[in-house]
């Protein structure tokens, strides 16, 4: 099963190509900000245990879904799956 942090990894790539080719049609200077967020919480706490990511990513759960890409997207649905999966199908985390 992937990680967390590489799901959150896996989404801002994709949503830096989309940006990148033009294709985003999100706000792109949110989605910007959302993943300047995402990255610097990853990269201050590299070593922070799957629970700690996890709780982390539930906090900030409506960003991540709004960076993850849309319905055009061929990824879109599996990306979806995941999240949800990743993010709302664990036991509560205190």
């Amino acid at each position: 099963m992937e990680s967390t942090r590489d799901l959150l990894l896996k989404i801002i790539r994709i949503r830096r190509h989309l940006i990148r080719a033009g294709v985003s049609y999100k706000n792109v200077v949110r989605c910007q900000q959302y993943i300047n967020k995402l990255e610097s919480w990853l990269q201050a706490y590299p070593k922070a245990t799957e629970r700690q990511v996890l709780k982390w990513a539930r906090g900030h759960s409506e960003k991540i879904l709004f960076l993850a890409p849309s319905g055009a997207h061929p990824a879109h649905q599996s990306l979806i799956e995941k999240i949800n999966q990743t993010l709302f199908s664990h036991a509560p985390i205190h």
